[in-house]
């Protein structure tokens, strides 16, 4: 059986204070997980990082520079692309060697966690006999798991994945082999793939269940597709390795475009019962220890929320109080004998049965003592519930709190970098945000707008299962919805909520990543406009009242759902909304309505379909009475006054 540990960074005992432990790392656009695994292995007592970046494109190379600044990493970039792993290993093994003398070093990758059965990664090697130069430790895969049951939204990640395999092979069916980790030598010698070490006396041992390496390679398929035609393209230039070295990764890429990876992923994709089936079977075993560990400690949560249950529940229960008085006097107007023709008479339970259904559920909530943490993770079931009765804005508030309690210096930072301004909404995903940096730096440099570049998240978990969490420093909100065209109007909303229950921003531009500023004067006085005007919702108004009229095709070649891809629109388009491209502006109402839409309205953004998210800002302004206010001019159609677009 395989334990789980809990981490405790302050290693005592066994002279653990005296062990160095250095960790290498070569990684690749790993920007999704680098962070998670450097901090997890910093708190489990490794001293010092030495990163290769070889080639990244995403914010590998952005994230290395910004963690560096608080833990040891010394980063290196390799621009070679031929994968020579064991030579570029090999060197940074060397000079870990240099830094910590006779201590411990662990070859690692971005998708490798190692797990002691307790305590610390330090206790574990003050337990070994000095004579042990090299400790085998063996891999256990992630299960990549689909909660929809479709094998292409499978998924694991460090900080949503507790169930992995106790037997693992790799794609090719062979037995995973396990990692070594060894003494420093100045003249160690690392084979391909970080599995074996030369160039080293003493003894080795295996680690057994006392160490574990918990392995995320299947993170989502579009990751997976993109690391073996990196990988294998990059193994086919090298001229100097045996082809069977990385014959995993070369027979996929060899067969990449004739579905083999697809094939492959639908062979590995377990629905949620099969987790749960092999897992009471012990072919699987759960280990909570790093997804715990990422997502923080456990919230002292009862005692926390319930006072903001009781808040709640008071104010929901006069607003419930409010409605009913408000209906009784509506129809205690109309004499006893001539109620029975007012259809409000016969419907009166119905009115009132959501409000009541909410106060029910919230009561089931509080009693149960739920922590914030499990609250936020089933934001589906809260949405659900505010739709009962969504003229609750106290509810809002309620969630708005329940972040702070879990996620109080993402908060923190978030508010503070957006109260009272006017916020530019930088809008890209991860391939683009180079472009999305350039957009930013055409503003300058002062201190007269926030600017925030939002992306989301490479896994496509459908959206009754997105949790109410998010990252943000240095100006990037990172959000738990699909970093993909057609849920382009998830990552939209989602941000848009952030910013009305956690920020007090003046007024939110929302930018695409190919809008430059051209003119600061103009885009100041049309902003100026704005807000002098009391405009909730501005832009260049486009739509049509013909469902049939409108552009069926404009996502096609877009989107990564081959299903969207082939088919239209099937949802309504508002007669009038402010185009996406051109860039439009909402005041705290319209942001509050963008919010009210997202929270109310969870089967809208659930649809199988493209989402427009322009169109669904429409709809939200719709949805909340208000109307879009044209700001566009003949010399202003492509972008928004003072914006001009770039290619």
């Amino acid at each position: 059986m395989i334990a789980q540990t809990k981490i405790d960074t302050k290693t005592t005992g066994g002279g653990t204070d005296q062990i160095q432990i250095a960790m290498t790392l070569l990684v690749r656009d790993e920007a999704d997980i680098i962070e998670d695994n450097i901090r997890f292995h910093h708190a489990m007592g490794v001293d010092q990082f030495i990163v290769m970046d070889n080639l990244s494109t995403d914010e590998t190379p952005q994230i290395l520079k910004r963690l560096s600044a608080e833990i040891p990493i010394r980063i290196i970039c390799q621009t070679d692309d031929d994968y020579d792993q064991g030579t570029w290993v090999t060197d940074m093994a060397r000079q870990a060697a240099q830094l910590i003398g006779n201590g411990w070093i662990i070859n690692n990758d971005a998708d490798e966690f190692w797990v002691p059965r307790s305590g610390s990664l330090k206790q574990f090697l003050a337990a070994q006999p000095a004579t042990i130069t090299r400790i085998n430790v063996s891999r256990h895969n992630a299960v990549a798991e689909s909660r929809s049951g479709l094998p292409q939204d499978a998924f694991a990640h460090p900080r949503l994945t507790t169930a992995f395999e106790r037997h693992s092979t790799n794609a090719l069916g062979t037995p995973l082999p396990p990692k070594c980790m060894h003494r420093a030598a100045p003249d160690i010698r690392v084979a391909q793939g970080n599995h074996t070490v030369e160039g080293i006396g003493g003894d080795a041992c295996a680690a057994g269940e006392d160490l574990i390496i918990l392995h995320y390679p299947y993170r989502d398929l579009s990751r997976y597709r993109s690391k073996i035609a990196l990988g294998g393209a990059a193994y086919d230039r090298n001229q100097t390795l045996p082809e069977a070295v990385g014959i995993t990764w070369r027979e996929q890429y060899r067969n990449i475009e004739n579905g083999e990876i697809e094939r492959f992923w639908d062979s590995i994709a377990m629905s949620s019962r099969d987790v749960l089936i092999e897992l009471l079977n012990s072919d699987l075993f759960a280990c909570e220890t790093v997804r715990d560990f990422l997502i923080g400690p456990t919230s002292e949560a009862p005692e926390r929320v319930t006072p903001l249950f009781d808040d709640l529940l008071d104010a929901t229960e006069a607003r419930y109080r409010e409605l009913a008085v408000d209906v009784a006097q509506h129809i205690a107007r109309i004499p006893r004998d001539q109620r029975p023709t007012r259809p409000l008479f016969h419907n009166i339970e119905y009115c009132l049965n959501g409000p009541k259904a909410q106060i029910a559920r919230l009561r089931k909530l509080r009693d149960r003592g739920m922590s914030a943490r499990s609250l936020l993770g089933d934001f589906g079931m809260l949405r659900d519930m505010f739709s009962l009765f969504p003229r609750n804005d106290r509810f809002r508030h309620f969630l708005g709190e329940l972040m702070k309690i879990e996620l109080g210096e993402d908060v923190a930072r978030l508010a503070g970098d957006c109260e009272g301004k006017t916020v530019i909404l930088h809008v890209t995903c991860e391939p683009r945000l180079d472009s999305a940096r350039a957009s930013q730096e055409s503003f300058g440099d002062d201190d007269e707008f926030a600017h925030i570049l939002v992306v989301g998240e490479t896994r496509l978990a459908r959206e009754g299962e997105t949790p109410l969490r998010f990252s943000y420093a240095d100006g990037m909100l990172r959000v738990p919805t699909p970093d993909s065209y057609e849920a382009l109007h998830r990552k939209v909303f989602y941000a848009l909520m952030l910013l009305d229950l956690l920020a007090a921003p003046r007024l939110v531009v929302k930018v695409d990543d190919n809008l430059h500023l051209q003119d600061r004067q103009g885009f100041l006085a049309c902003l100026n406009r704005i807000e002098a005007e009391g405009f909730t919702y501005a832009g260049r108004a486009v739509g049509s009242r013909m469902h049939k009229e409108q552009w069926h095709g404009w996502h096609i070649g877009k989107c990564l759902d081959e299903t969207v891809e082939s088919r239209g629109y099937q949802f309504p388009l508002p007669d009038r909304y402010a185009a996406g491209g051109y860039g439009y502006a909402l005041n705290r109402t319209g942001l509050e309505a963008c919010s009210y839409m997202y929270l109310s309205m969870m089967g809208f953004f659930s649809m199988p379909s493209v989402g427009l998210e322009d169109a669904f800002v429409g709809h939200a302004a719709y949805s909340y009475g208000l109307e879009v206010k044209d700001v566009s001019t003949p010399q202003d159609v492509m972008a928004f006054p003072g914006l001009t677009s770039v290619s």
